[in-house]
């Protein structure tokens, strides 16, 4: 008899990452709670191979049918985005009989370590459980929610907002955890670079800082990673970087707490990138470099060896070279 994949995850994680019994619960009982609503695994989507590439050589024939695709006949997805970042997705090493290999791979390699987070559901996993059961229908109008929200049907006059957004309408930024972090960053045409620290230092275990930057209309940003120090896990979902570089802010990011995943430059697809910076058990540090570049610039990336996301691999310092107040006061906080 195969083991339910939840039961699986809860055992295999418990096992290699040490997470609190109240963290792990959530993880897993909402990815169980979404079965039992109806909700299928994400990598069984019909579509999913637009998304990530399956490794059937490295799992066993008997557990095979644990990724198999089911019919557009007998699911909806609502048009609603793959979200490799979903608490109902498989860990990218997922039934793998070689722990090396992945069994899951992203296409958009950015997205490999976004995969297999047990946070808990994504803001994708709450709008096609709204929109299964027509939640929203209760609301005689609708919201009029910016930049991929929709409308709350327990108070219609505000939105859901996908991760990075606040306010009632999902227009402004999300808050952070402190006052002494987040908000908006302006990109120029020189780089500028940013520099945070988060540390378990203080009473406060579960911090995420906020952050937008934006270019004027018709730019696009680029972000250079230079150093992650962080514990590397599968799904990133402890501590880690998340950015949003699509113009589709609904699915989860990508997502980096690697510290292999330094030097990798990235190209926006709008004027906006919202990026969270996360810190849920252990100190996180992340610097990088930002700028904005024309509409219809373009770059190649250079090749990289596939990530393998295994366990081998409340203070907050802040430094952004362009801000001329930060720079002025020589702006290092600690929380």
């Amino acid at each position: 008899m195969t083991k339910d994949a939840g039961v699986q995850l809860e055992e295999m994680h418990l096992k290699e990452n040490k997470l609190s019994v109240l963290e792990m619960d959530f993880g897993v009982t909402s990815h169980e709670l979404a079965h039992a609503l109806g909700i299928f695994h994400e990598q069984s989507r019909f579509d999913r191979d637009d998304s990530v590439t399956f490794n059937p050589r490295v799992v066993e024939k008997d557990l095979l049918f644990n990724f198999a695709k089911i019919s557009p006949r007998q699911m909806s997805t609502y048009g609603l985005p793959y979200d490799i970042g979903s608490v109902m997705h498989y860990t990218p090493t997922e039934f793998s009989n070689i722990p090396s290999i992945p069994t899951l791979t992203a296409i958009d390699t950015n997205l490999q370590q976004t995969m297999g987070q047990l946070e808990g559901p994504s803001f994708i996993d709450v709008y096609i459980m709204n929109q299964h059961y027509q939640c929203q229908d209760k609301c005689q109008t609708q919201a009029p929610c910016q930049n991929g929200g929709f409308t709350n049907s327990r108070n219609c006059k505000v939105c859901k907002c996908p991760t990075g957004f606040g306010g009632p309408f999902c227009q402004l930024i999300s808050p952070s955890f402190s006052p002494f972090c987040g908000g908006l960053l302006n990109a120029e045409e020189t780089s500028r670079r940013f520099d945070i620290t988060i540390r378990q230092s203080t009473n406060t275990r579960s911090k995420t800082c906020v952050y937008h930057i934006k270019a004027p209309e018709g730019k696009k940003i680029i972000v250079d990673i230079l150093r992650i120090d962080s514990k590397c896990i599968e799904g990133c979902y402890q501590d880690g970087l998340e950015l949003k570089m699509k113009k589709d802010y609904r699915p989860v990011g990508y997502r980096f707490c690697c510290p292999e995943s330094s030097r990798r430059k990235l190209i926006s697809e709008t004027n906006l990138v919202p990026f969270m910076v996360y810190s849920r058990e252990d100190d996180f540090s992340v610097s990088f470099e930002y700028s904005f570049v024309s509409a219809t610039a373009r770059f190649d990336e250079e090749t990289k060896t596939q990530d393998v996301l295994i366990e081998n691999s409340d203070g907050v310092f802040v430094s952004d070279s362009s801000s001329s107040l930060l720079q002025k006061l020589g702006f290092r906080r600690h929380l």
